[in-house]
């Protein structure tokens, strides 16, 4: 079953900011990879939210 655009844009946001708050916490030698995966996503809601 499809969802809705409303509902993807929620999921999204949701898992941007998982994302960003763990990109703030210290992250293992070598290893950030919440960085990029925040950065990507805050992109993405930026283009669906405009």
């Amino acid at each position: 079953m499809p969802s809705s655009p409303d509902t993807t844009t929620a999921f999204l946001a949701a898992l941007t900011g998982h994302w960003h708050r763990n990109a703030r916490l210290p992250a293992p030698p070598g290893l950030c990879p919440y960085q990029h995966r925040a950065a990507a996503g805050l992109a993405l809601l930026s283009h669906r939210l405009s």
